[in-house]
């Protein structure tokens, strides 16, 4: 295979996951695609999540995402929807896999915010080939795991949970789910899969809120599983969204879109760890309740009470 003891991130869409995605990739020793994982295989089925769930046409169509539905007869196979384990692939179909990521990690050399290896210096195109891939499969991807491991003996997966009723509001808002029912029937199967694929050595899995609350603490216990060494990071790099403030407003005090690079000791400040009662605060109490209801077996084994 063309990568090389990859890291794989298993998280929810809207769970924190660009915030350990890029915390892994401050690391100018590994790189990433400029997309999520199931954006390099298009094949024409909508693969994405709500608003991001793209239409059925042949723009979307991608050179390897064809050759794999012909190859594996398996058309959501990256589809971030599906939470079914998927079937075992051929050794051609892993190949292009492979390649795929490997052209993606290559090309994000072209996109602002990824070809940049610390604050001030890019990457080589030699560099970017000796990195170590570092791929965001969220929401269902996480079962396709057994699939990477066959490909990857030495691959690394870091799954982060995050309690169901911020992810929920956060869903609901964007009209990724139309009813408490619709998300726990994503909700569940996903996260009891994360608390599975836990007991494999090979597999980490983090709480967001354990992030928000210790977020240099969190980083040096990623980079100590995935075995990257903490002591060459300087900054870590974070991109800027609209998120609850501190006043209850929605939005963000800088640039949307763009990377920013903080100290160890600027991080906390940013990271506000009482983001997710205001996500909470947002709900109908009714549409909590249900939520809470439907996840309660879930939430208990990772350690969610009905409060955030």
């Amino acid at each position: 295979m063309l990568n090389r003891d990859p890291i794989f991130l298993n998280c929810f869409t809207q769970g924190g996951s660009n915030i350990l995605w890029n915390i892994v990739v401050s690391h100018s020793g590994v790189a990433s695609p400029s997309t999520e994982m199931h954006s390099c295989f298009e094949n024409g089925v909508n693969f994405g999540m709500g608003k991001n769930r793209r239409p059925l046409s042949w723009i979307n169509f991608s050179w390897s995402g064809l050759a794999l539905l012909a190859l594996t007869r398996q058309p959501r196979f990256f589809d971030v929807r599906n939470v079914k384990p998927r079937r075992a692939i051929s050794l051609l179909s892993q190949r292009i896999i492979d390649a795929g990521l490997f052209a993606a990690k290559q090309k994000s050399i072209e996109e602002p915010g990824f070809r940049y290896k610390d604050e001030n210096n890019l990457y080589s195109a030699e560099e970017l080939r000796g990195c170590r891939l570092c791929a965001k499969g969220n929401n269902g991807l996480i079962f396709i795991n057994h699939v990477l491991r066959d490909m990857y003996p030495s691959a690394r997966f870091i799954a982060m949970s995050r309690h169901p009723l911020p992810v929920y509001e956060s869903w609901s808002r964007r009209r990724i789910v139309a009813s408490p029912e619709e998300f726990c029937g994503l909700y569940n199967p996903i996260a009891e899969r994360m608390l599975k694929e836990q007991r494999s050595d090979d597999c980490m899995l983090i709480r967001f809120e354990d992030l928000l609350a210790d977020p240099i603490g969190a980083a040096r216990g990623v980079y100590g599983f995935a075995g990257l060494r903490f002591e060459v990071l300087r900054r870590i790099r974070l991109k800027a969204k609209k998120h609850y403030r501190g006043d209850g407003t929605y939005g963000t005090d800088l640039k949307e879109g763009e990377y920013y690079w903080f100290r160890f000791e600027e991080l906390q400040a940013y990271l506000e760890s009482g983001v997710s009662r205001r996500h909470v605060e947002a709900l109908d109490p009714g549409a909590a309740q249900a939520v809470l209801e439907r996840t309660r077996s879930v939430r208990e084994k990772l350690g969610y009470a009905d409060n955030v």
